[in-house]
């Protein structure tokens, strides 16, 4: 079932939303604050990514998995 319903879909906040019983979460309050979590962590993406030591041009090339629609969604959870 699982493989049928990824198949018809894109990733998205919304989307992971929508799904989160099936993985076990039955709660929405508890989905959220696994995405508020999630998402604090993901915003210091370019601190953690600086102090790793690399490059201007390399965090710039990684930008675009981060720096999303959906980030900014759970942003307002956060």
């Amino acid at each position: 079932m699982f493989w049928q319903l990824t198949s018809r879909i894109t990733g998205s906040f919304d989307t992971a939303m929508s799904v989160a019983p099936a993985f076990g979460i039955a709660k929405a309050s508890e989905a959220r604050a696994i995405a508020r979590e999630v998402g604090a962590a993901v915003l210091k993406w370019q601190t953690v990514a600086k102090s790793c030591g690399l490059s201007r041009n390399a965090i710039a090339r990684m930008e675009s998995a981060f720096e999303h629609y959906d980030l900014r969604a759970v942003e307002k959870l956060v």
